[in-house]
């Protein structure tokens, strides 16, 4: 017999709230799009928390070079990943 199990311990972490992307100027959705972020990163390895790009905020949220300055959240990832050195 096999124990139920509460449906929360498959559920993956909800993303920080960093930005409303109904907010975001046309040029900012573009440059996200175009260099593929989403909210929250499929390999735990690569996040722009861990990227050269990303400047810490408050929380969970900062900003990212890439997207002239745009709020992401730090277990976000693009396709333009770049560790920190060191």
């Amino acid at each position: 017999m096999l124990a139920a199990t509460s449906p929360s311990v498959f559920a993956q972490a909800a993303p920080a709230r960093c930005y409303d992307p109904a907010t975001l100027g046309l040029s900012q959705r573009n440059r996200r799009r175009s260099l593929g972020y989403v909210d929250v990163s499929g390999d735990a390895g690569k996040q722009c928390s861990e990227c050269a790009f990303f400047t810490a905020g408050s929380g969970a949220c900062g900003t990212c070079q890439l997207l002239t300055g745009g709020p992401v959240a730090a277990g976000g990832v693009c396709g333009s990943f770049a560790r920190k050195p060191g």
